[in-house]
C-alpha cells in the first residue's frame, strides 16, 4: 500500500486523549518517513498549537474544526485517533471506506456492537489497524518478557497480579485543570477499571497467547462518590489457558504516589515486570539463566507506536496487532463491567461465536 511512498501523510482527528495525541503528533515530527498533514480539536487554540508545534512548518499542518475533516482530507493518508470512546467508530468506519489505516483510542467503542462494525469494515478492506492498548507489547521489557513465556522458562501458565493504583484524571490539556472525558459516561464504558486494566488484558491475552473465557469481579467509589463513574475495580479472569489472573485498577490511589505492579506465575517460574519501588524486573525459576529471584533492569527505549506502525505499513507486512486484538480486550472489559453490575460471572463464548470478535 505505501511501500514506495517517500513520507506518510499522518492526521489527527481529536486531541481529547490528549497525551496520546501529543506523543505520536511528537513521533510523526521525528520520523523521516511521516509527516503531520492535518489535526482537529473541539477546542480550536489546542488543534493550533499541535500544528504549529508538530508541523514541519509552523503553517504546513491544516487545522479542522470538525474531526471527520482530518479523516476525509486526501492529503491524509494514516488517521490517528485520539477522539472519545463514542465518537471514535465512526471516524474509523469512515476511515475504511475511504481504505486509510488508523492508530486508534482505547477503548475503540462504548459497545461490542459497534466493536465488531469497525472491525468488520476493517476486514473487508484488509487495512491496519492499531489500537492503542497494544502498544506495551513492544517495550523490550515485555518483549524479553514475552521470549521466556513463550520458550517456556516459566513452566505452564498458572496466575497473574496486575495492580495500577493511581489518580483521576483531571486536565483537559497539560497545565488546564477541567472536567474529562475520561469520567464521562456518554462517553467511555467504564471509568477508573478499565482506564488502564485494558492494557493489562491485552499483555496477559500475547503474553500467555490464550484468551479470557470467564470474568467475575466487583466495582466500587471509595474515595470520589461525586464521580458518576467508579473510581476502583478488580477483576478475577479465567484464560483458555487454564490460568487465572487478578486485575485491581483504580483512580483511589495515593495523589502524587501512583502504585503498580504485574506478575506471572508460571508452574516452574514467576515474573515481576512492573514494580513502583524498585523500578527493576525479577525473574526466579530453574531454567537458565535463573536461579531463584534474579534482578536485572530491562533494557531502555524501544520502538513507539509510528515507529512500528510505519515499518510494517512501508514493508508492506501485517501489523503484529490487528483489530481483533481491540475487540477481544473491549469485550473483556464489558464482560468485567456487566460481572460487577449483576454480581456474577460471566462466560465468553469463544472468539468468532456469539458476541465475540
Amino acid at each position: 500500500m505505501f511501500k514506495n511512498a517517500s513520507s506518510v501523510g499522518f492526521g489527527i482527528a481529536g486531541c481529547d486523549h490528549w497525551y496520546a495525541a501529543l506523543a505520536h503528533a511528537e513521533q510523526v515530527k521525528r520520523d523521516s518517513r511521516a509527516h503531520l498533514v492535518a489535526v482537529a480539536h473541539r477546542d480550536r487554540k489546542h488543534a493550533v498549537e499541535v500544528a504549529e508545534r508538530y508541523g514541519e512548518t509552523p503553517d504546513s499542518v491544516k487545522v479542522y474544526d470538525e474531526y471527520m475533516e482530518v479523516v476525509q482530507d486526501p492529503q491524509v493518508e494514516v488517521v490517528i485517533t485520539a477522539c472519545t470512546a463514542a465518537e471514535n467508530p465512526a471516524l474509523c468506519l469512515e476511515a475504511a471506506r475511504l481504505g486509510k489505516p488508523v492508530i486508534s483510542v482505547k477503548p475503540m467503542a462504548m459497545d461490542l456492537q459497534s466493536a465488531q462494525a469497525v472491525a468488520a469494515a476493517f476486514r473487508r478492506k484488509d487495512l491496519p489497524f492499531f489500537p492503542l492498548e497494544t502498544q506495551t507489547r513492544f517495550s523490550p521489557a515485555n518483549q524479553q518478557a514475552a521470549t521466556w513465556v513463550h520458550q517456556g522458562k516459566l513452566g505452564t501458565a498458572v496466575s497473574a497480579l496486575a495492580v495500577m493504583q493511581g489518580g483521576v484524571p483531571t486536565h483537559v490539556w497539560p497545565g488546564e485543570p477541567g472536567v474529562t472525558w475520561w469520567t464521562q459516561p456518554d462517553k467511555v464504558p467504564g471509568g477508573g477499571w478499565i482506564d488502564h486494566a485494558i492494557y493489562d488484558i491485552d499483555l496477559l491475552r500475547w503474553l500467555w497467547q490464550a484468551e479470557p473465557v470467564a470474568v467475575s469481579g466487583q466495582t466500587a467509589k471509595l474515595l470520589h462518590p461525586e464521580l458518576e463513574l467508579e473510581d476502583w475495580g478488580a477483576a478475577t479472569i479465567r484464560f483458555s489457558n487454564g490460568a487465572m489472573a487478578i486485575v485491581e485498577v483504580t483512580w483511589s490511589g495515593t495523589p502524587g504516589a501512583p502504585l503498580g505492579t504485574f506478575q506471572l506465575r508460571g508452574s516452574q517460574g514467576a515474573l515481576v515486570l512492573r514494580d513502583t519501588f524498585a523500578g527493576r524486573a525479577a525473574v526466579a525459576g530453574p531454567a537458565t539463566p535463573f536461579s531463584g529471584w534474579t534482578l536485572y533492569s530491562p533494557p531502555a527505549g524501544g520502538p513507539n507506536v509510528v515507529d512500528v506502525f510505519l515499518t510494517h505499513l512501508l514493508a508492506d507486512e501485517p501489523l503484529p496487532v490487528s483489530v481483533d486484538d481491540g475487540v477481544a480486550n473491549l469485550r473483556t472489559s464489558l464482560a468485567f463491567y456487566q460481572a460487577a453490575r449483576e454480581g456474577r460471572t460471566v462466560v465468553l463464548s469463544p472468539l468468532g461465536e456469539g458476541d465475540g470478535a
